[in-house]
């Protein structure tokens, strides 16, 4: 009888061991990955300011500064060198920007340290002055979108040129030992970007816009889209009022942690999709902690 129950606990547990072991040894090979000597971890995710909770719709201005890893994603008119921005994207390295996958791969350059984009400069109330950088994309080291499914929304680019890093031009920190495994149910996560602040009019933010959105269940996206949520997404949002828009995809969702004594921003995400009527319902994100791995493996310098 006691061989019996052995093995019927051994068989149910079993499967959750192999899940747990696998886990583990993934996380252990991300924690010790040779690229994070390429990661600037001593700069990341450190910033002017001090986050407050608050595709963009019914967000608030950011300050100039606050989030210095957005990048702009552009298409350059070959006859009036005037660039077109449709996406964003996030700087992880000097010439590292992590973008969606839907976004596409045929964008000419990267701009850093946007803020009002009707202006070349930027000042802040203390006057420090700054104006962005652009640097042309190298290539597109890898894109995992399954354009079916609307999965694996994801995307690393190389730049031509080192970034410069400032107070306004910094990276974002990748998610690291505990971070990767942390349940984000019920937290508020930062989204920022350019986007429609009204679909209806099409209007675009000409300053940085940033919202806080709690990350849901996955039911509540479930219920909405066509496609249920894989575990290589999240659902966040409100039923209501604040989302992300049209010209945020690819942009970052961060979130503040305290790792060692220092408060730092991580991504945790990359906008991907959302109702056409943008602020209607949660929107669904990339979560960027299942793919440290390939990330890691595609930055070789």
């Amino acid at each position: 009888m006691f061989i019996y129950f052995f093995w019927v606990m051994f068989m149910q547990c079993f499967p959750l061991l192999c899940i747990l072991f696998i886990q583990v040894r993934a996380n252990s090979e991300i924690d010790n990955h040779p690229a994070w000597k390429f990661i600037p971890t001593d700069v990341c995710g450190v910033t002017r300011y001090v986050h407050n909770s608050g595709r963009i719709i019914n967000g608030k201005n950011a300050k100039l500064g606050q989030f210095p890893w957005i990048a702009r994603l552009g298409f350059q008119n070959f006859f009036t060198r005037r660039i077109k921005f449709n996406c964003a994207g996030t700087l992880i390295t000097e010439i590292h920007v992590i973008t969606a996958g839907h976004c596409g791969s045929s964008h000419d350059v990267v701009r850093l340290g946007e803020h009002d984009t009707t202006t070349k400069f930027d000042c802040t109330e203390d006057d420090i002055c700054t104006t962005y950088q652009d640097i042309n994309i190298k290539k597109y080291i890898f894109n995992k979108f399954d354009k079916e499914k609307l999965n694996h929304d994801i995307c690393l680019i190389l730049l031509e040129k080192p970034a410069k890093f400032n107070d306004f031009v910094k990276p974002a920190c990748l998610p690291r030992g505990t971070l990767l495994d942390l349940d984000l149910i019920g937290i508020h996560a930062h989204i920022a970007g350019w986007g429609y602040t009204n679909s209806t009019l099409e209007t675009e933010a000409t300053t940085l816009q940033y919202i806080s959105v709690p990350i849901v269940d996955s039911s509540k996206c479930d219920k909405i889209y066509v496609h249920q949520l894989t575990e290589y997404q999240c659902c966040a949002g409100y039923p209501k009022g604040k989302d992300s828009c049209n010209g945020d995809s690819g942009g970052p969702m961060t979130k503040s942690f305290k790792v060692d004594n220092v408060k730092r921003c991580y991504l945790i995400g990359v906008v991907s999709y959302g109702r056409s009527d943008c602020g209607a319902g949660p929107a669904v994100y990339t979560l960027i902690c299942k793919y440290m791995l390939t990330i890691l493996d595609n930055i070789k310098e």
